[in-house]
């Protein structure tokens, strides 16, 4: 029995996996605060009453409305230069590149100095495929000596243009942290767990002593990881595209060797981007080693469909199919099958918020191990600033299984309660810092799987 809390050990790997990947891969999530940004520019025109009007519109994610508004002002008043960067910025939210190509080029004749102007250009030029445009403009403010923080922006975007060029486009990844886990083996929270009673003659026992071994007991740690994850651009209709990942993960506990763990997954498979949807048909292997011994293994067939439905809502649906292989422990193999659906809203400029349920089907081999579970969860993620993030994060899974176990008092259901913070900071394009604190409080009917674990991380990552 006791060999399961072993087999939960999975669970660390994979918040930590998803916590790193999350992070670095949702583009929403790392979207930068630029309409805060635009505003304090705008500062000056942002007092009339019109513009004021029509700026709230964009600032509320109405970038559709906003843009005709700003039409109508600029037909009253084609040299304002306010409106002009406005109608700018509301055109290219909507995907009007030229329209915010033509309006910036108009301000650059009346200020040719302004290189605010010029950056925004070089990004429209660069968002249009034209990146010879978008290096000119962006090497023209280098040329200025601009700010340190500013240079660095020019130069990531740069970086972005030259790699626009090619069809394929790799990211790389290596992060090092430290942690704090008060429960690597998932021990019972109570050091007594009822059981069916069993008679021996005159003598009944109805409950079982934890032993030393099985107690929970704290450690301290160091997590390695690196990644590289690839796209390219399969030249076909509908802007097809390869995508792959491959990822590799260790941690090193520091008085609780046993649970080290080694992780590596490979993923491939092809994307589809057409207008305001992306469609995702991956394909996953991972493989878990623990304390250098063979564990689990898990191939996993997924398609994932994703929908801007207006500026400030997107929403996901997704289905997979899952196969576990533990090498301990057979009864336990298993497969899954998976649904998904989540919603994700900007609430306002720097400030997101998301919700969405998982309901999932395990038939393992044994019937003691299969069940059926919901996992609703809600999510929060506010930028301080470009720099700056925290993301909060609440999870709640109620699991029924099949059968009751040999010994279990009564049918076994858990009920699982995860909560999640992370704190991210970029101190340039390539190099941040993120502090993360995660709890979970497992309860179930049958106290060998009454858990409560707290992890800490504080993680450096690079990116290449």
């Amino acid at each position: 029995m006791r060999c399961s809390f072993r087999l939960m050990n999975w669970c660390m790997v994979a918040v930590l996996l998803a916590a790193h990947l999350m992070a670095q891969e949702d583009p929403v999530a790392l979207q930068d605060p630029s309409v805060a940004a635009e505003t304090a520019l705008l500062a000056e025109w942002v007092k009339e009453p019109r513009f004021a009007a029509a700026w709230r519109l964009y600032q509320a994610g109405k970038a559709q409305e906003s843009y005709a508004a700003f039409q109508a002002l600029f037909r009253q008043d084609p040299g304002h230069v306010g409106i002009n960067f406005a109608l700018a910025m509301t055109a290219r939210s909507t995907g009007r590149y030229s329209s915010a190509a033509i309006a910036l080029e108009r301000i650059l004749m009346r200020q040719p100095d302004n290189d605010r102007v010029r950056l925004e250009l070089a990004v429209t030029y660069h968002r249009m495929n034209q990146p010879e445009l978008a290096r000119m403009y962006a090497e023209e403010v280098l040329k200025r000596r601009p700010p340190e923080a500013v240079r660095r922006n020019i130069q990531h975007l740069l970086s972005q243009i030259d790699g626009s060029r090619s069809r394929l486009k790799l990211t790389s990844q290596a992060t090092v942290g430290m942690l704090y886990d008060s429960n690597p083996n998932t021990g019972p929270s109570s050091d007594f767990i009822s059981i069916t009673p069993i008679r021996f003659g005159p003598l009944v026992f109805d409950r079982l002593q934890i032993s030393d071994t099985s107690a929970p007991r704290e450690s301290w740690g160091t997590l390695l990881s690196a990644f590289v994850h690839g796209t390219y651009d399969l030249g076909l209709p509908g802007a097809w595209q390869a995508m792959g990942l491959a990822y590799l993960s260790q941690s090193f506990m520091e008085n609780a060797h046993e649970y080290d763990t080694s992780l590596v997954r490979a993923m491939g498979g092809v994307q589809c981007l057409e207008g305001q949807t992306i469609t995702q048909f991956p394909i996953r292997y991972d493989r878990v080693w623990l304390h250098r011994k063979d564990f689990l293994q898990i191939a996993n067939v997924g398609v994932t469909h994703v929908r801007l439905l207006d500026q400030r809502t997107r929403w996901t649906s997704g289905a997979s199919v899952e196969s576990r292989d533990y090498q301990s422990s057979t009864p336990r193999d298993n497969f899954r099958l998976g649904l998904n659906q989540g919603l994700l809203r900007t609430v306002r400029s720097g400030w997101y918020v998301s919700g969405g349920v998982t309901v999932f089907r395990e038939f393992a081999r044994d019937d003691v191990h299969s069940s059926l579970g919901v996992e609703p969860f809600v999510s929060s993620t506010w930028h301080f600033n470009r720099s700056t993030r925290v993301t909060g994060r609440l999870q709640y899974r109620p699991t029924w299984y099949d059968e009751r176990e040999p010994v279990a008092p009564v049918d076994r259901r858990d009920q699982q309660v995860l909560t999640q913070v992370e704190c991210l900071h970029q101190f340039n394009p390539t190099y941040g810092a993120s502090l993360s604190w995660q709890f979970t409080d497992n309860d179930s009917t049958f106290g060998l799987y009454d858990y409560q674990r707290h992890l800490v991380s504080l993680n450096f990552s690079g990116r290449f």
